[in-house]
């Protein structure tokens, strides 16, 4: 009899468990989601500054390309994206991702082309200040999911979520696209603004969801801030809905539209009285990062 009832409570742990990580995982799509959306928002204000401001007709005619391949490119790049971190949400008894040991890295730089060079350090360097910036939620975290893996087969391992695999995934989903390293560098930064320096949202839903789960809630984070610079920014003002990483999109195009295939188009006019952090603003953060 004991041993039945124990059968029993093992089962309905377990299949709420399964729960748990499903919830995990829709709460990793929505805020990923939100984030990456958030920089396609901002390219085209982006690209466009830099094209009005190009000192040739090939320069700008780059940077008008690239807004017009982005905007067709969107839904496959979120596609991509989704495809390359799958891998790492895969049930950590299966996952098989290794970290490139240091040795190996450093015995293969010899072999690395300057262009790849050039991306392994924008996104290491990314990688190294969002681990900084998030550093305790992400201990936190870490810390559930080695409670979790204990008690379920069906959660993801701790290291899943690390900014690096976040942002070498979206070094993957782009590496396709037929753009100039100045743009791909440039787009790497958007990706380091908008989606590295803004984790914290992530990482605090997925604590707060083990938090109200009862997984270790005696460790608690207060809310994480999203500005750039660390501060406590403002709350975010309600925004329509956005298209989620496994969507099936039918248009890529952003709110604002196609573009039309003219130079003449332009997005919408900037406010130079937007608060700080807001997409508003990001070409001003963008041109400041680049000429750091």
């Amino acid at each position: 009899m004991s041993a039945n009832v124990h059968r029993i409570r093992s089962s309905v742990e377990q299949e709420n468990y399964k729960d748990l990580v499903k919830q995990s995982r829709l709460t990793v799509n929505t805020e990923l989601s939100r984030l990456i959306n958030g920089l396609f928002e901002g390219a085209d204000d982006i690209l466009f500054n830099l094209a009005e401001k190009a000192e040739s007709n090939d320069e700008q005619s780059q940077y008008f390309d690239a807004m017009r391949l982005l905007r067709l490119e969107r839904k496959n790049i979120m596609l991509n994206f989704a495809e390359a971190l799958k891998p790492h949400l895969q049930p950590h008894t299966q996952d098989k991702h290794q970290d490139e040991s240091e040795d190996g890295t450093l015995s293969e730089l010899s072999l690395i082309e300057h262009d790849d060079m050039e991306e392994m350090v924008a996104i290491n360097s990314m990688s190294a200040k969002a681990e900084n910036k998030h550093h305790d939620a992400i201990s936190h975290l870490e810390a559930r999911l080695e409670f979790l893996a204990l008690k379920t087969a069906f959660i993801f391992g701790k290291n899943s979520l690390a900014p690096k695999h976040i942002a070498e995934s979206f070094q993957s989903a782009t590496k396709d696209l037929s753009i100039s390293l100045t743009v791909r560098l440039i787009l790497y930064k958007l990706f380091d603004i908008e989606v590295c320096t803004k984790l914290g949202g992530l990482y605090h839903a997925l604590n707060q969801l083990y938090i109200e789960n009862d997984i270790l809630a005696q460790i608690k984070l207060s809310a994480p801030s999203n500005s750039t610079e660390g501060g406590n920014s403002p709350s975010p003002q309600p925004r329509a809905p956005q298209a989620k990483l496994d969507d099936n999109i039918e248009n890529p195009a952003d709110h604002r539209g196609m573009m039309s295939a003219t130079p003449g188009f332009s997005p919408q006019t900037s406010n130079s009285n937007a608060p700080e952090g807001s997409y508003e603003n990001l070409g001003a953060n963008v041109e400041h990062a680049l000429n750091q």
